[in-house]
């Protein structure tokens, strides 16, 4: 693990811990996947645009490396929802988007047109591991309640080569106190995600 990195995870912890958390304790709910996914809809094709605006500032071979290994999954998550949605019988209406779900995803987008490529860095180390530790629950529902098309949301984070390469980038442009801000803003509207979701 990278000093950078997990320096912040720890600055964060208390509120990874809750992420992470936030669906213990609750049943398979078809409305929490519904809730997921409508809100889902909005937001992958808005962070793909958003994860794009940051291929002008890669400035070095491993910064094109690591924004276009990021958007490479955009298309297929993107399908994969909308399958998922057929599947649910979800219909994407913009009134039915939560605000506070979608923070997120405002927040990437501002972060896209003000940050340097050690913030994306910052926020991928520090937060996709938390996503997928809840959508993988989110899987596990849906196979219990019969749902076929969800078996993308299994997924573990970034990889070993794919941290070793967002804590390269976030030592070269090293800012721990703008670092501080994109961690704790990235989990904190994570957290407000899950919390609608499971309709906390």
């Amino acid at each position: 693990m990278g000093r950078v990195l997990d320096e912040l995870r720890g600055h964060v912890a208390d509120l990874t811990r809750q992420v992470e958390s936030s669906l213990h304790g609750l049943s398979p709910s078809l409305e929490a996947l519904r809730r997921f996914v409508v809100n889902e809809m909005y937001i992958a094709p808005y962070d793909y645009r958003a994860l794009s605006l940051f291929v002008p500032k890669a400035a070095s071979d491993d910064e094109v490396d690591f924004i276009m290994g990021l958007l490479e999954g955009g298309p297929r998550w993107i399908r994969n929802i909308r399958s998922l949605a057929g599947e649910l019988g979800v219909s994407y209406s913009p009134d039915q988007v939560s605000p506070d779900a979608v923070a997120y995803s405002h927040f990437l987008t501002w972060l896209g047109v003000n940050g340097a490529m050690g913030d994306l860095a910052v926020l991928v180390g520090v937060n996709f591991r938390s996503f997928c530790v809840n959508t993988s629950v989110l899987a596990e529902w849906a196979e219990s309640l019969g749902v076929r098309s969800a078996g993308f949301l299994r997924c573990r984070g970034i990889d070993e080569a794919r941290e070793s390469l967002a804590e390269t980038i976030a030592e070269r442009y090293l800012n721990m106190e703008m670092y501080r801000h994109v961690a704790l803003s990235a989990q904190t509207y994570e957290l407000n995600f899950w919390r609608h979701v499971g309709g906390r």
